[in-house]
C-alpha cells in the first residue's frame, strides 16, 4: 500500500503535467497565428509528450492500486508574444516541473518508497532533456534576434521534430 502523501504528490504531478500540455497547446496556437508553423509544430509535439507524462503517472498509480484524481486543467496565462519569449516561458515552466519532480523524489526517499523513487528516475532524466532542448532553442533564437531569415531557418528546423510515443507503465 502506497503512502497517501506520495499518492497525493503524484496526483498533483498529474495535474502539473496536464497543465503543461495545455500551456504548450496554447503556445502552439499562438505560434500558428504568428506564421511560425515549425515552432507551432514543435510545441504541439511537446503538448503530446506532456500528456504522455501524465498518463505514465496515472498508469503507475494504477499499478500500485492507488486512487487517481483526474484534475481540472487550468487555462494557460502568459504574456509571451515572440517565439523567443514563448520558449523562455517554456524553460521557466520546465524548471517548475523539474522542481516538482525533485520534490517527489525527495519525498519518496524520505518515506522509504523505493519503488516510487526508482519510477521517478525516468522523470528526473526526462527533465534534464526537456530543459536542455528548450535552452538550445532559446540560444538560437537569441542569436537570430530580429533577422527574419534566421528566424525562418530556425522555424524550419523546429518543424522536423517527430513525436515519439513514450512507453507507459500499464
Amino acid at each position: 500500500m502506497m503512502n497517501q502523501t506520495i499518492i497525493n504528490s503524484i496526483n498533483e504531478q498529474v495535474k502539473l503535467e496536464m497543465d503543461s500540455a495545455n500551456l504548450y497547446l496554447s503556445m502552439s496556437s499562438a505560434m500558428h497565428e504568428a506564421g511560425l508553423t515549425g515552432a507551432a509544430h514543435w510545441l504541439r509535439v511537446q503538448y503530446r509528450e506532456e500528456n504522455d507524462h501524465a498518463l505514465r503517472l496515472i498508469d503507475y498509480l494504477i499499478s500500485r492500486d492507488a486512487k487517481i484524481v483526474v484534475p481540472a486543467v487550468d487555462a494557460p496565462q502568459y504574456d509571451a508574444k515572440t517565439a523567443c519569449e514563448m520558449f523562455e516561458l517554456a524553460l521557466e515552466h520546465e524548471r517548475l516541473v523539474t522542481r516538482s519532480v525533485n520534490n517527489m523524489v525527495a519525498l519518496a526517499k524520505q518515506e522509504g518508497d523505493y519503488a516510487t523513487e526508482i519510477f521517478l528516475q525516468w522523470y528526473v532524466t526526462e527533465q534534464v532533456e526537456e530543459e536542455q532542448n528548450v535552452t538550445d532553442i532559446i540560444h538560437k533564437l537569441r542569436l537570430a534576434r530580429d533577422c527574419g531569415q534566421s528566424l525562418l531557418l530556425i522555424d524550419a528546423e523546429l518543424a522536423k521534430r517527430a513525436y515519439v510515443p513514450q512507453a507507459s507503465q500499464g
